[in-house]
């Protein structure tokens, strides 16, 4: 802990930059969480995590190191075009005003793509998606162009120059709830992040900014969804197995729970056809009774979790796994192929035979979805969702018949 000062040589390259940034702005003071937060001193990080949102919009400016991939790397540097464009050309012409008067200009050519936004390293960090979502102005030092971003627009030095907000949500505040917060975790899942545990308290900021915009209660918050639409929430789903895993593999030892959490999954999710906010209660045959997470710090409202739990009542659906096809028993105890399609959790689809299938929404007498679930000593298990498999369209009402009260760690 640095309580008496430090020389700036002693700094990595990424903050030497930073300090000579807000020199050359005028500004006093500089935040850096790596310096600000004491790393290795976990009461300190709950107590720093559930204040950022304050931080990032209190901020006089966010400067956004977003080409540099490590703290060593700096941002202040001379740009190779050959780098950023591939080939470039300069190509000279002329014009005449009407005085007769001649002026020489260059149209600058690329074979590369001048993009607006450039992905950058920045863009794949879980920790770094809040910075850029809460600050009311960023500079962002990009490997191509320097771009200075704010609620009314932005401006860059290189590329388009359209006056356009920088994200969809920095001018517009009637965006619906719900449509507005699964996309924010969309984007966040797609997103790295080295530990497993630090996912939520990657998004707190988030979460926290959310609830205060929206007047929600931190008691309605539960590992990344809220009770207002939790039967909606629910229906998260891995978009592609084979993508990349942007979450690190829990070791079998350690507790996963929540399982019905997106907090969990290993790569970019999504959600099926969007709802208005408060959903459509004719839609949503699962009723959720009661919902508890609990905390690793309390301290942390919107933070890590180590477990929760739900008490819902729906109807359920006893299904087999024949090679990869689910099947399911009649009351004639004859065996007929489920129709659904299984969007598993994880690559290794669970080891486990007998699968349960809870109905979360019907859309239509023909299309039900919701999520699949093994049942463990009682208590049952998220494993993953399914939707409608439209070549086996069936009346839903002789499938979803059995109504049970369960609860799904």
């Amino acid at each position: 802990m640095r309580k008496q000062g430090f020389d700036y040589i002693q700094l990595p390259s990424t903050l030497q930059d930073a300090v000579k940034v807000a020199r050359t702005l005028g500004l006093e003071y500089l935040w850096v969480d790596a310096l600000c937060i004491v790393q290795d001193w976990e009461e300190d990080k709950s107590k720093e995590i559930s204040k950022m949102w304050q931080i990032y919009q209190s901020a006089t400016v966010v400067i956004s190191a977003a080409l540099a991939s490590h703290s060593d790397q700096g941002f202040l540097h001379e740009r190779d075009l050959e780098s950023c464009y591939l080939s470039t050309w300069a190509i000279p012409w002329h014009k005449v005003d009407s005085e007769g008067n001649r002026f020489e200009e260059f149209a600058f050519c690329a074979e590369g793509e001048i993009r607006r936004v450039r992905k950058e390293p920045i863009d794949s960090r879980a920790w770094t998606f809040q910075e850029n979502e809460l600050a009311n102005r960023v500079l962002r030092f990009g490997s191509s162009q320097m771009i200075w971003g704010c609620p009314r627009g932005y401006r860059v030095d290189g590329g388009s120059n359209d006056d356009e907000p920088l994200d969809k949500y920095s001018t517009v505040d009637e965006v619906k709830d719900s449509y507005e917060w699964t996309d924010l975790v969309e984007e966040f899942t797609t997103r790295f992040i080295g530990e497993a545990k630090d996912r939520l308290p990657a998004f707190a900021a988030i979460a926290a900014d959310y609830a205060q915009r929206h007047n929600i209660g931190p008691d309605e918050y539960k590992a990344g969804l809220w009770t207002s639409w939790l039967g909606f929430g629910l229906l998260w789903y891995i978009k592609n197995l084979d993508d990349e895993a942007t979450y690190p593999d829990i070791l079998s030892t350690e507790e996963k729970s929540p399982t019905w959490s997106w907090h969990l999954a290993r790569s970019g999710i999504s959600w099926p056809e969007s709802i208005p906010y408060q959903g459509d209660a004719d839609d949503f045959n699962l009723v959720v009774k009661y919902s508890q997470v609990e905390l690793s710090d309390d301290r942390v409202e919107y933070g890590r979790v180590k477990g929760g739990s739900l008490v819902v009542s729906g109807a359920l659906l006893k299904i087999h796994l024949r090679g990869t096809r689910p099947v399911y028993f009649k009351p004639n105890g004859k065996v007929s192929s489920a129709p659904i399609i299984i969007r598993w959790d994880s690559k290794n689809i669970p080891s486990e035979k007998e699968f349960f299938c809870l109905e979360v929404r019907r859309v239509h007498k023909f299309i039900a979805e919701g999520i699949v679930l093994r049942s463990s000593s009682g208590f049952f298990y998220r494993v993953g969702y399914f939707e409608p498999d439209y070549q086996k369209a069936t009346p839903i009402g002789s499938i979803w018949r059995d109504r049970k009260t369960i609860v799904i760690r």
